[in-house]
């Protein structure tokens, strides 16, 4: 997880993902999270942030499922 950008020195590491989401989303406070990767890891960032994949309304992030 990054800072504000160009900050030097602020990447750590978070675990688990849903946790690295989740601080991601409050250090922005209601801005823009930026998530890069693979197809899975993007989609899985999505879940965590309530946006769903393709408008399916069946997902739900690990934790929440029905």
């Amino acid at each position: 997880m990054l800072g504000t950008l160009g900050s030097p020195g602020s990447a750590r590491v978070v675990r688990p993902f849903a946790t690295a989401v989740a601080e991601a989303a409050a250090a922005a406070r209601g801005g823009t999270v930026i998530c890069t990767g693979s197809v899975h890891t993007v989609g899985d960032a999505m879940l965590q942030l309530g946006i769903a994949p393709f408008g399916d309304p069946g997902l739900q992030p690990e934790g929440r499922r029905p």
